[in-house]
């Protein structure tokens, strides 16, 4: 099945002293790590701020010139680059993807479900999966919205 990848890298990391998409981990920016872990998607955007800039060659790039309005712009963004209904994996760029995540995230999404998400001790996780259904309903959604 092919699926689409939303990476969210417009946080400014002011606790970080910068973009946490910047930071190094072991050789490899944490972006570079993201861009990597979801080898395999059909496409992958990258929703930045002004100052992050460009990514990589095998990613397409939004600026998100409305940061300070909350994450869920940049979800936004994400999902209108795409244009088509295929699912679509939201992931933060500082919550790395373990691998073969995508592939049981979409094993796991029966007929009807508008989303997916991994669990531990109750709570939900990331990535997140839209189906077409879910990209649908996060567009409908006010700019107060979360994935929750």
């Amino acid at each position: 099945m092919s699926w689409n990848a939303v990476i969210l890298a417009a946080g400014r990391g002011r606790r970080m002293g910068g973009p946490k998409a910047l930071l190094d981990l072991g050789g490899e920016t944490l972006l570079e790590l993201q861009i990597r872990a979801l080898y395999g998607a059909s496409r992958i955007v990258v929703v930045v701020s002004q100052e992050l800039g460009e990514s990589g060659p095998e990613t397409e790039v939004v600026v998100n010139e409305r940061v300070e309005e909350g994450p869920y712009t940049s979800i936004r963004l994400g999902l209108e680059a795409l244009e088509d209904d295929r699912p679509v994996l939201i992931v933060p760029v500082d919550c790395p993807v373990p691998p073969g995540a995508p592939a049981r995230l979409l094993q796991a999404a029966a007929p009807g479900l508008a989303w997916i998400a991994p669990t531990h001790a109750g709570r939900r996780g990331h990535p997140v999966l839209l189906t077409s259904a879910g990209r649908t309903a996060a567009l409908g959604a006010g700019s107060d919205a979360t994935l929750r």
